[in-house]
Protein backbone atom coordinates (compact mmCIF):
# COMPACT_ATOMS: atom_id res chain seq x y z
CA UNK A 1 0.00 0.00 0.00
CA UNK A 2 2.76 1.99 0.87
CA UNK A 3 4.31 2.07 -2.47
CA UNK A 4 1.30 2.22 -4.20
CA UNK A 5 0.82 6.01 -2.90
CA UNK A 6 4.73 6.71 -3.26
CA UNK A 7 4.00 6.20 -7.10
CA UNK A 8 0.57 7.50 -7.08
CA UNK A 9 2.44 11.28 -5.73
CA UNK A 10 5.22 10.71 -8.23
CA UNK A 11 3.00 10.47 -11.04
CA UNK A 12 0.92 13.50 -9.92
CA UNK A 13 4.00 15.15 -9.55
CA UNK A 14 5.47 14.39 -12.80
CA UNK A 15 2.29 15.19 -15.08
CA UNK A 16 2.04 18.60 -12.94
CA UNK A 17 5.59 19.66 -14.41
CA UNK A 18 3.80 21.92 -16.31
CA UNK A 19 1.07 23.41 -17.52
CA UNK A 20 0.01 26.39 -20.57
CA UNK A 21 -2.45 28.39 -21.01
CA UNK A 22 -2.81 26.81 -24.08
CA UNK A 23 -3.37 23.47 -22.82
CA UNK A 24 -5.60 24.72 -19.93
CA UNK A 25 -7.87 26.61 -22.79
CA UNK A 26 -8.16 23.04 -24.77
CA UNK A 27 -10.49 22.06 -22.08
CA UNK A 28 -13.74 23.04 -20.60
CA UNK A 29 -13.86 25.54 -18.17
CA UNK A 30 -13.91 24.72 -14.18
CA UNK A 31 -16.27 27.33 -13.66
CA UNK A 32 -18.26 30.23 -16.19
CA UNK A 33 -19.09 33.48 -14.14
CA UNK A 34 -20.65 36.44 -15.55
CA UNK A 35 -20.53 40.19 -14.47
CA UNK A 36 -22.11 43.37 -14.80
CA UNK A 37 -18.55 44.82 -14.43
CA UNK A 38 -16.33 45.50 -17.23
CA UNK A 39 -13.54 42.97 -17.50
CA UNK A 40 -10.96 45.34 -16.19
CA UNK A 41 -12.69 45.72 -12.87
CA UNK A 42 -12.77 42.02 -12.27
CA UNK A 43 -10.01 41.36 -13.66
CA UNK A 44 -8.12 43.92 -11.40
CA UNK A 45 -10.10 42.13 -8.23
CA UNK A 46 -9.18 38.79 -8.93
CA UNK A 47 -5.65 39.68 -9.60
CA UNK A 48 -5.43 41.16 -6.29
CA UNK A 49 -7.44 38.60 -4.36
CA UNK A 50 -4.83 36.07 -5.83
CA UNK A 51 -2.05 38.06 -5.16
CA UNK A 52 -3.07 38.63 -1.45
CA UNK A 53 -3.65 34.62 -0.92
CA UNK A 54 -0.62 33.50 -3.11
CA UNK A 55 1.53 36.23 -0.22
CA UNK A 56 0.88 33.90 2.53
CA UNK A 57 2.76 31.11 1.16
CA UNK A 58 6.61 31.76 0.71
CA UNK A 59 6.74 28.92 -1.74
CA UNK A 60 3.69 29.20 -3.40
CA UNK A 61 4.82 31.57 -6.43
CA UNK A 62 3.35 34.39 -8.45
CA UNK A 63 0.30 36.05 -10.37
CA UNK A 64 0.22 37.66 -13.18
CA UNK A 65 -1.98 40.09 -14.93
CA UNK A 66 -2.48 40.63 -18.79
CA UNK A 67 -4.62 42.30 -20.71
CA UNK A 68 -5.59 40.68 -24.18
CA UNK A 69 -6.96 41.44 -27.66
CA UNK A 70 -10.55 40.38 -25.60
CA UNK A 71 -10.25 41.54 -21.96
CA UNK A 72 -7.73 40.17 -19.46
CA UNK A 73 -6.28 36.68 -18.63
CA UNK A 74 -5.40 36.00 -14.87
CA UNK A 75 -2.77 33.37 -13.78
CA UNK A 76 -1.17 31.63 -10.32
CA UNK A 77 2.03 30.20 -10.69
CA UNK A 78 3.10 28.06 -8.89
CA UNK A 79 6.77 27.59 -7.85
CA UNK A 80 8.87 24.49 -9.29
CA UNK A 81 12.67 23.77 -10.47
CA UNK A 82 13.88 25.55 -12.93
CA UNK A 83 12.79 24.18 -16.38
CA UNK A 84 16.51 24.83 -18.16
CA UNK A 85 18.51 23.68 -15.75
CA UNK A 86 16.77 22.16 -12.88
CA UNK A 87 17.62 24.36 -10.42
CA UNK A 88 14.92 26.04 -8.02
CA UNK A 89 12.64 27.54 -7.78
CA UNK A 90 10.88 29.58 -10.03
CA UNK A 91 7.20 30.00 -11.16
CA UNK A 92 6.71 27.15 -13.62
CA UNK A 93 3.52 25.82 -13.43
CA UNK A 94 0.52 27.73 -14.13
CA UNK A 95 -2.48 26.20 -11.47
CA UNK A 96 -5.39 28.72 -11.92
CA UNK A 97 -6.36 30.62 -14.69
CA UNK A 98 -8.79 32.90 -15.83
CA UNK A 99 -9.83 34.56 -19.00
CA UNK A 100 -12.13 37.36 -18.31
CA UNK A 101 -13.67 38.79 -21.34
CA UNK A 102 -15.84 42.04 -22.31
CA UNK A 103 -19.34 41.34 -23.11
CA UNK A 104 -21.88 44.22 -24.66
CA UNK A 105 -23.39 43.98 -20.99
CA UNK A 106 -20.59 43.31 -18.39
CA UNK A 107 -18.19 40.76 -18.84
CA UNK A 108 -17.64 36.67 -18.66
CA UNK A 109 -14.99 35.07 -16.63
CA UNK A 110 -13.72 31.91 -17.45
CA UNK A 111 -11.74 29.98 -14.78
CA UNK A 112 -9.33 27.08 -15.27
CA UNK A 113 -7.95 24.82 -12.80
CA UNK A 114 -4.72 22.77 -13.68
CA UNK A 115 -5.36 19.53 -11.12
CA UNK A 116 -8.33 19.52 -8.73
CA UNK A 117 -6.77 18.29 -5.41
CA UNK A 118 -8.77 20.09 -3.50
CA UNK A 119 -10.29 20.10 -0.05
CA UNK A 120 -12.79 22.46 1.16
CA UNK A 121 -13.61 25.57 -0.22
CA UNK A 122 -10.98 26.78 -3.07
CA UNK A 123 -9.76 30.20 -2.42
CA UNK A 124 -9.00 31.05 -5.78
CA UNK A 125 -12.80 29.91 -6.85
CA UNK A 126 -13.66 31.94 -4.17
CA UNK A 127 -11.80 34.92 -5.20
CA UNK A 128 -13.09 34.70 -8.48
CA UNK A 129 -16.74 34.64 -7.53
CA UNK A 130 -16.41 37.49 -5.38
CA UNK A 131 -15.31 39.74 -8.15
CA UNK A 132 -18.45 39.48 -10.01
CA UNK A 133 -19.96 41.94 -8.37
Amino acid sequence: MKKLIILTVAAISISACSSTPTEMRAKAPSQVFSSQQDAKQVASCVADKWDSWVNRFSDWGVVKLEETEQGYSISALKYGPDPDDGSGPKPTTINYLADVENESSGSVTKLYQFMSLNLGKNPFFTAVEECQG
